[in-house]
């Protein structure tokens, strides 16, 4: 059973570690991507609260952020989207004036450049510069990995230890 679960580590850090791998590549080329002219649609303050925490924890914890709704038109079609950055959405504020203040910035009807992928014009965001979040899956991809290789390497000593605890 145990042997199973860091087996489970190894293959959640290998996914963790390519999907970071990948998404740190996708945020070094969306600096590269194709600008055009887009329009915003809406723009919407939305509210963030951690599940899984007390009332109070969750007031304390709430975070507001502005939501926003643009197209951009490649080759005559028209695409849609809400994607701020790779990696991270647009800043979470602590109050919600401040995030009023912040999506007022960005009144619907208003010309915007999105930067879109030239591989997938559906994919588009605002700000193409990489962002702190897109290095997040990778160390965390390589932490389950080691993790679970040296549970494998150690497993006799692992078990061993554990019956000789349990006896």
């Amino acid at each position: 059973m145990i042997r199973g679960f860091f087996y489970f580590l190894v293959a959640l850090g290998l996914f963790f570690t390519v999907f970071g791998v990948y998404f740190i590549f996708e945020a070094r080329e969306a600096k590269g991507w194709t600008k055009v002219q887009g329009r915003i649609i809406n723009t919407t303050v939305r509210t963030y609260s951690p599940v899984g925490t007390t009332r109070q924890e969750r007031v304390r914890l709430r975070t507001y952020f502005p939501e926003i709704t643009y197209t951009w038109t490649v080759d005559g079609q028209v695409h849609t989207g809400d994607r701020y950055a790779l990696g991270e959405g647009h800043p979470d504020y602590q109050e919600r004036e401040e995030a009023r203040k912040a999506a007022a910035a960005f009144p619907a009807g208003q010309n915007i450049d999105v930067f879109y992928n030239p591989k997938d014009p559906s994919s588009a965001v605002l700000d193409p510069a990489m962002k702190s979040g897109a290095l997040v899956p990778l160390p965390i991809g390589l932490l389950f990995f080691f993790c679970g290789f040296l549970g494998l390497r150690y497993l006799p000593q692992i078990q061993k230890a554990a019956q000789t605890g349990a006896s």
